[in-house]
């Protein structure tokens, strides 16, 4: 299960759930695996459109990579960070489903690929 809590900087100690923050201004990024990663690392997470289709309504952990069924819609998530498992990068993205949907809310989705489109709809804003 993902952690509710950010593990990689001790110092911080805000709450997944109370980690809200507004922004005055919003720009896009550029589809780039290093700069999304630069972004969240300086500003924290970016919001991101990708394309769902429908073996992904089913997800619940591992490293998602669409391998089935139609293309249902789009939809908008946040990326709150990265890592690589099994040898596979990925993002770490937070649903708005709840708890009970994925794994616990979040899910991994491949890394550097164009996995649904993911890197290529990402805004960031700054408050």
């Amino acid at each position: 299960a993902c952690p509710t809590a950010c593990d990689a900087n001790s110092t911080y100690t805000t709450p997944f759930t109370q980690d809200l923050h507004r922004f005055s201004t919003a720009y896009a990024l550029p589809e780039d695996e290093a700069q999304i990663r630069a972004e969240i690392q300086e500003h924290g997470p970016v919001t991101a459109g990708f394309n769902v289709y429908a073996d992904w309504t089913h997800y619940t952990s591992g490293v998602y990579r669409a391998s089935s069924g139609e293309m249902l819609g789009a939809h908008a998530v946040r990326i709150i960070g990265w890592g690589v498992e099994d040898e596979q990068k990925y993002w770490l993205v937070a649903n708005s489903f709840g708890s009970e949907w994925g794994d616990q809310g979040f899910f991994k989705i491949a890394r550097g690929v164009g996995m649904c489109g993911i890197e290529e709809n990402v805004l960031a804003g700054l408050p």
